[in-house]
């Protein structure tokens, strides 16, 4: 830019000076009359009519004036001037000022024009204007204060749902296990707890609250990963910790579920008591109610079916020392109750189906006597006989009865951490090839196993070599690199 001088050295109308004189009266007359006025004046006297301020910007970067500083002040002077006109507004007008600045409320210069009109308005978005976070205004209603996100979430279904699926799906990608029980790297360690978003998300809106709990059922029913159960009911305790969380607890029909839980989590283990709580809990839902579903997803949270099936085995084991006949035990009867509930949620939530299922009477005259005498063979030294008549027990007990096939891995897995080589041989021998024959069975195999401790490390190769022969008669490909991962 080249200034333009009289022959006497006067500056010629029109002709702007460069430099930083230049520069603090450009500012100047910015704040004053506003970047419309004066670019489009300085582009006039200057030539430079094409239609836009690209070429103001050039001009502006010659003076030597920084764009963002002189962006900086005049949002500043118009936040300045639109609060003051905000306090002084009625709600009418406080209404025009917020409809006009939320398009903007991503910068943060103007935000705060946003939420003033907001608050002059009572705090409630219009009814017209929670209609476009759809798609016009879609996740700008994250720049807005946690009341108004609310009932936009609550109010716009599509928002709600789309806000409470992505940090759903936050929450199963931080808690998706490998097969081996260690936790896979699909989420970012680096980001916030998405359990927290959710609960912070739903505040006391019980809306929002049946929202998420629609999500969870459906995402159980078509994976059958218990992630989603374990969200269910790490959900409905963390809602104690939010602030007016307990008006959604309370309504929640599992909410006694969770109380006796998570005393459960803190000790690490489940009482008797705890166990004929959830027997009677189970008993008072009403027949054919969808509350049955809930409760069934709470009680396969893998860390509450863990805490329940050690229950059994350690109940089972004391049964042995005492022998007691496991049939006649009030507290197997107790499990038994709830066990069926927790391994019938599958079948529960595909089908809707919400008839209560009856004890198994099997599992209770059969399997775990059958079971208990195994585990009392090697002690009481009986024959070979007698040992194969409790082996064909167990497998007419796992064709009839869904306890007898979801506990034998439990049972496997105790006889693996104490390094009884024979109790799995019979176990295993039990389960035969057609409960076992898909690879979801080698999973879970896996799985459960991986989650009980070893204590019989120098039996480990014994065991691992059992395992193995059986998985052989089995048919599972590559199932001999998960075992050897199993028992590193």
């Amino acid at each position: 830019v080249r200034s333009r001088m009289g022959k006497k050295g006067r500056k010629r109308k029109g002709v702007i000076e460069i430099g930083d004189a230049a520069a603090k009266k450009l500012k100047k007359d910015l704040l004053i009359n506003g970047p419309a006025v004066v670019c489009a004046r300085v582009q006039k006297e200057q030539g430079l009519q094409i239609g836009d301020f690209e070429p103001m910007l050039d001009f502006l970067d010659v003076l030597g004036a920084s764009r963002a500083a002189i962006f900086e002040q005049m949002m500043t002077k118009v936040r300045e001037k639109l609060i003051r006109e905000i306090k002084t507004a009625d709600e009418e007008q406080a209404k025009k000022i917020f409809k006009s600045a939320l398009p903007y409320v991503s910068c943060y210069e103007l935000k705060p024009v946003v939420h003033e009109a907001l608050k002059r308005m009572g705090g409630t978005v219009p009814a017209e204007v929670i209609a476009k976070f759809t798609e016009k205004y879609r996740d700008l209603e994250h720049h807005l204060p946690p009341q108004a996100r609310r009932q936009i979430w609550e109010e716009n279904d599509e928002c709600g749902v789309r806000r409470l699926n992505l940090l759903i799906t936050r929450y199963v990608q931080q808690h998706a296990t490998s097969h081996d029980g260690k936790k896979s790297k699909k989420g970012p360690s680096s980001a916030a707890d998405p359990l927290i978003e959710i609960s912070e998300t739903i505040g006391g809106s019980f809306k929002l609250y049946k929202k998420a709990l629609e999500l969870m059922r459906s995402g159980y029913a078509h994976t059958f990963d218990p992630v989603f159960c374990r969200l269910r009911l790490d959900l409905m305790i963390s809602l104690t910790y939010q602030a007016q969380g307990d008006k959604v607890y309370k309504k929640d029909p599992c909410s006694q579920l969770a109380t006796i839980v998570e005393a459960s989590f803190k000790n690490n283990q489940i009482s008797a008591t705890s166990v004929k709580s959830i027997a009677k809990l189970i008993a008072s839902v009403p027949a054919n109610h969808p509350a049955l579903g809930d409760v069934a997803m709470c009680l396969s949270h893998p860390d509450l079916k863990l805490l329940l099936e050690k229950e059994v085995v350690k109940l089972l084991g004391s049964l042995v020392e005492k022998k007691a006949i496991p049939r006649t035990f009030q507290r197997i009867k107790d499990l038994d109750k709830v066990l069926v509930v927790l391994y019938k949620a599958k079948h529960t939530m595909q089908n809707q189906d919400f008839a209560k299922p009856k004890v198994e009477e099997t599992a209770l005259q059969v399997f775990y006597t059958a079971v208990a005498s195994m585990i009392a063979s090697k002690l009481l030294g009986e024959s070979p006989e007698i040992v194969q008549k409790h082996s064909k027990q167990l497998k007419n007990a796992l064709k009839q009865s869904i306890i007898a096939r979801e506990m034998t891995l439990p049972f496997i897995a105790r006889a693996a951490r104490q390094g009884d080589v024979n109790g799995i041989r019979l176990l295993l021998t039990a389960l035969g090839r057609h409960e076992v024959s898909t690879i979801h069975f080698a999973n879970h195999f896996v799985d459960t196993l991986s989650r009980w401790r070893k204590r019989a490390p120098e039996k480990l190769d014994l065991v691992k070599k059992e395992v193995l022969k059986w998985a052989s008669r089995c048919g599972f490909d590559g199932f001999d690199e998960k075992v050897a991962q199993l028992f590193r």
